[in-house]
């Protein structure tokens, strides 16, 4: 009874123990993954504002710049749909509504579903110029309000494009500057910095081997702490920087503090550039039979 119950024991211990690694494990995991991460971050804001600068100062320019002395109005294209569109729902409606002050005038019956009784021709040739407008209606009315709506559209697309490609120039051109003054030796350290990041994960890997070692070897443990093994001082805090760590050291400040900085001169470009815009560039009215000439 005892052997059994001591055998029970030490299952019980094997499982709390296997559940304790994989819970470390997976806390090494994500901490290697997270730590990866943020170095490739900082390698990624500057090729994404490079990227979006480009991406929004040629959408700008190929689509907004030549709308500007416009102030992003109608062409005479489209003023002249407008119209055309305008008139024909007017023409629409009056006709619908002549048709049911026709049908109320004459007492013809309207059914529960909305529609005129079909028991008399005038009710069917009534019901029938009512379809037609309403026909009208529904198709032209989107594009109706799609062209009343276009100058505001097109000002705020231009807005966003404008602010956006000023806010990337800037942020590209801090994060290049700052990394030019505060350090040298460029290639080097980036590839030094690219290979830590390789670095990284073969230390989680180590950490992740290093856990589960003594589970599935007894004697992982005294072989690794036998008494020849000795500490590791080759590097301690004494040692000196040599020039290239010292250069390193000076890239990866450089690197963070640039990227940081980059980003808040972001965000203070971007609003600012949103209200140049808008104090250089009034935001156009909706569109309007009256004011379609206007400008």
């Amino acid at each position: 009874m005892a052997k059994n119950k001591n055998d029970k024991v030490d299952v019980r211990d094997a499982v709390l123990l296997f559940g304790c690694l994989v819970t470390i494990t997976i806390f090494v995991i994500i901490g290697t993954l997270f730590f990866i991460a943020v170095k490739v971050v900082f390698l990624l804001i500057p090729i994404f504002f490079l990227a979006y600068f480009m991406f929004n100062v040629i959408t700008y320019n190929k689509k907004y710049r030549s709308l500007q002395a416009s102030r992003f109005w109608l062409t005479s294209a489209e003023k002249q749909y407008f119209i055309e569109l305008k008139d024909r729902l007017s023409a629409a409606v009056a006709q619908r509504d002549n048709a049911y002050r026709a049908a109320e005038a004459e007492g013809i019956r309207t059914n529960k579903n909305g529609r005129l009784s079909a028991r008399s021709y005038r009710g069917q040739d009534l019901q029938g110029a009512i379809d037609d407008a309403n026909y009208i209606i529904n198709d032209d009315t989107p594009l109706y309000r799609h062209l009343c709506s276009l100058p505001q559209n097109r000002w705020k697309q231009a807005r966003k494009h404008y602010s956006k490609y000023l806010a990337n120039a800037l942020a590209l051109t801090v994060w290049v500057s700052f990394l030019l003054i505060k350090s040298d030796n460029y290639t080097a350290n980036f590839s030094r910095y690219i290979s830590g990041i390789g670095d990284t994960a073969v230390e989680g890997a180590n950490v992740v081997s290093g856990i589960w070692s003594p589970f599935f070897s007894r004697d992982s443990t005294n072989s690794a702490a036998g008494p020849d093994k000795q500490p590791d001082t080759s590097t301690t805090n004494d040692t000196p920087l040599t020039p290239a760590d010292e250069s390193y050291s000076n890239f990866t400040f450089a690197l963070v503090c640039g990227t940081i900085l980059s980003l808040l001169s972001y965000l203070v470009v971007r609003l600012l550039a949103l209200l140049i815009f808008m104090i250089k560039y009034r935001k156009p009215p909706l569109v309007s039979i009256g004011n379609i000439d206007s400008l």
